[in-house]
């Protein structure tokens, strides 16, 4: 049995466990909390739903899910039942913006993307998220997701990772954060030329092994059509013995992971 085969098997048999662990972690209203004894918010039960669990579809329609509304359309991405729901949070998800930057940066604040809170500047995860979710639900070529591929280009950090905000402040570069990588990654389209420099970037998830930075990596790489499987050990490794990695979002973009090693279907992971 190849490396390679090892790795598909262990994933199969993992991702069974944390969906196990998901389905434990539920809260009486069917969503999730960040915990699994925590109140109900958004991320993690919209992690969860991309991880392959039942959506609680009256909750999701019910909830203030606030900045998380951003990701809902393409964690929602192939859910037959909930396409209505999905078609407004992609509106929202048109219609929210953030604002110019007024304050000078090494950045153009003219770009508009999308904010973690109404009315302030634009952010890079949101913005990954929101042009994640517009691709994903066929606006690739919709002028806020064309902006918003530009801002993420902007915003590319000179050792080719992102951070939160801005690539240097007063002329000095900031680091990129692996995480966030990730996420711009799977919102990129594979012909972007900001991929090359990133998966370069990305090499350093081995050093820096947290089940986050594996995860995203792995979905990225899958996502951009490279081979993931030296970071499947790594991740693996992670799993606790009641199955869970932890809190539920790190568990649902473990199982995420896991099932898309396994030749799944990933919400997250655009074709």
């Amino acid at each position: 049995m190849t490396s390679r085969s090892r790795a598909v098997l262990g994933s199969a048999m993992s991702l069974q466990r944390a969906q196990a662990w998901l389905q434990s972690a539920r809260t009486a209203e069917g969503a999730w909390g960040y915990l699994p004894d925590g109140p109900a918010m958004g991320e993690p039960t919209l992690l969860a739903c991309a991880a392959g669990m039942s959506p609680p579809l009256r909750w999701l329609s019910e909830a203030d899910l606030s900045w998380a509304t951003l990701l809902a359309p393409a964690c929602l991405r192939g859910v037959e039942a909930g396409s209505s729901l999905r078609a407004r949070l992609v509106q929202r998800v048109l219609q929210d913006q953030a604002q110019p930057a007024e304050t000078p940066g090494d950045y153009d604040g003219a770009l508009i993307g999308w904010c973690w809170w109404p009315d302030t500047f634009t952010w890079v995860q949101p913005t990954a998220w929101g042009v994640l979710s517009l691709r994903g639900a066929g606006h690739g070529g919709h002028e806020r997701t064309r902006v918003g591929l530009e801002v993420l280009a902007d915003r590319q950090s000179s050792d080719g990772g992102w951070n939160a905000g801005t690539p240097s402040v007063l002329g000095t570069d900031l680091p990129g954060y692996l995480y966030l990588s990730g996420w711009v990654l799977l919102a990129l389209p594979r012909e972007h030329p900001a991929v090359p420099l990133a998966f370069e970037f990305l090499e350093q998830v081995r050093g820096v092994p947290s089940t986050m930075n594996l995860s995203l990596a792995i979905l990225a790489s899958l996502g951009h059509g490279r081979d993931p499987s030296g970071l499947a050990a790594l991740l693996l490794s992670r799993q606790d013995p009641d199955g869970g990695f932890g809190q539920v979002d790190r568990t649902a973009l473990a199982a995420c992971a896991l099932a898309a090693l396994d030749g799944r279907a990933c919400p997250l992971v655009l074709p």
